[in-house]
């Protein structure tokens, strides 16, 4: 949940219980100006959740146009902060894409991102898993170039 203002730009991210007391103990630190609940969401992570709220992940044609979505904002150096599940989309998305095109490039990038990440969230089994099934489609990737090239 979030505080917005009146031209919607994010002021502040509820970081409490959430109850109607938590909820009302943040708006009153905002409003108060005692300091944020927490620091503002940045505009990149937002837009990230707006391309993706809806997104069918079974549809392919879906998942491509978010990836294409996501590389624009990558080359307009509008990249996710943190380590939430807005980095993991945006980077996956692309990484779907960059497999559909064989680029082994961008997929090299997208798994660097990935292991950056997995990090930060301390190297979860699972994370540590799909790293490895990353990594083995990178190779196969490049291989397939490799034999494609004359």
């Amino acid at each position: 949940l979030i505080f917005m203002d009146a031209e919607g730009k994010v002021l502040a991210k509820h970081k409490g219980p959430r109850t109607i007391e938590g909820f009302r103990k943040s708006g009153e630190t905002l409003a108060a100006g005692g300091g944020e609940p927490e620091a503002p969401e940045s505009e990149v992570n937002i837009k990230i959740r707006e391309i993706a709220q809806g997104l069918d992940p079974k549809s392919e044609e879906a998942v491509l146009q978010a990836g294409e979505a996501f590389l624009k904002m990558k080359e307009a150096s509008q990249l996710p902060t943190g380590k939430g599940q807005e980095c993991g989309v945006f980077w996956g998305v692309i990484g779907v894409l960059a497999e559909k095109r064989q680029d082994a490039a961008l997929y090299e990038e997208c798994l660097s991102a990935f292991r950056i990440l997995i990090e930060a969230r301390g190297n979860p089994p699972q994370g540590v898993a799909n790293l490895k099934k990353m990594e083995a489609k990178l190779e196969a990737m490049k291989e397939a170039a490799a034999e494609a090239k004359p």
